[in-house]
């Protein structure tokens, strides 16, 4: 068996920001990234998504899913990243009608509800869990993507958690169930999804 490597943190740039040195990787030198997906109204985190690589064809996957389980966006904030400048992105929003709002180049204030848990994603976890693998990865961010969605109350939400302030502003309740079987036959890994996004913010921690 291979040793895991774990996952170090460093200062670095003027604004202090930790960031990940190196990235996250195990003894064969695989590093992987992470798909991080908001939904701005409730503040539910709907999908975090590691892998290999993060091309446009497969973030457009990882849409279609969601929009499968929680219903179109009316638009997605997002950063310059060429997985989300792609053709791939840019085809899918137009056929669903989903509008594109990227962010200025090394602007990342303006997504900060991404920023927020990308923040919280490095300090809680990549800075503190030793990978063994690409789907021990996996299990470990859905670990704390349930937490982050289901147990912890948000000032901004009145005290709630984000699934129960979603519950409470939408009239179809949750559909909790459906989106973890739709992901868990796509991608082999489940995924808990609550109530229809107003807008998603997106990016990919790396």
């Amino acid at each position: 068996m291979e040793p895991p490597v774990r996952s170090i943190l460093r200062h670095s740039g003027r604004d202090g920001r930790c960031r990940p040195s190196p990235p996250p990787f195990w003894s064969r030198g695989r590093y992987f990234r992470i798909l991080t997906v908001i939904d701005q109204f409730s503040r539910e985190c709907p999908l975090l998504w590691a892998d290999h690589s993060l091309t446009g064809p497969k973030v457009v996957a990882c849409f279609d899913v969601l929009a499968g389980t929680r219903g179109l966006p009316l638009a997605i904030t997002l950063d310059n990243g060429s997985e989300f400048c792609s053709r791939a992105m840019d085809v899918w929003a137009y056929q669903n009608g989903a509008k594109l709002d990227f962010i200025r180049p090394r602007r990342p204030s303006e997504n900060g509800f991404i920023e927020s848990i990308n923040g919280r994603l490095r300090d809680e976890c990549l800075n503190i869990y030793v990978f063994f693998d690409l789907a021990d990865a996996r299990e470990k961010l859905e670990a704390g993507r349930q937490d982050y969605n289901d147990v912890r109350p948000h000032g901004s939400l009145g005290k709630l958690t984000p699934t129960e302030f979603a519950r409470r502003a939408s009239p179809l309740g949750s559909s909790g169930k459906r989106g973890h079987d739709a992901l868990a036959n796509v991608h082999g890994q489940r995924h808990a999804t609550s109530s229809p996004p107003r807008k998603l913010a997106l990016s990919t921690v790396q």
